[in-house]
């Protein structure tokens, strides 16, 4: 768990946040992992044209599975990014999910994880 920790510190500082006791937004999210996971907030501005770039490796059985939600901060509910599985899987699953955002803190989640993910987010408006 420490060292799930750790690399999840080193992926904020990369992804240009400092997390929930930033003031400032992020402007940028790059997330990578290869198990199920839940990371720390991040701020992120109100944005129209919110893009979320996903990629999933298959893994040794030639599996690519991921599941990501994206959580608001105290808000109930949460909004499914990737529900994604295929079997005999030889190139990355990819995609991207254009989700508004309303700005504050938010977290996400992976589960069902099966080979190497990636996201990244960026505000197009």
């Amino acid at each position: 768990m420490k060292k799930t920790l750790s690399i999840l510190f080193i992926l904020f500082l990369l992804a240009g946040c400092s997390g929930s006791s930033s003031s400032e937004d992020c402007d940028e999210i790059n997330i990578t992992g290869s198990q199920d996971t839940t990371t720390d907030n991040f701020k992120l501005p109100e944005c129209q044209k919110s893009i979320f770039i996903w990629q999933v490796n298959p893994g040794e059985d030639g599996t690519a599975s991921v599941i990501i939600h994206l959580h608001h901060v105290n808000k109930d509910g949460y909004k499914i990014l990737v529900n994604e599985l295929e079997f005999n899987v030889t190139e990355p699953l990819s995609g991207e999910k254009m989700q508004a955002l309303a700005g504050g803190e938010y977290f996400f989640s992976f589960e069902n994880v099966n080979g190497e993910y990636r996201l990244t987010w960026e505000c197009r408006d």
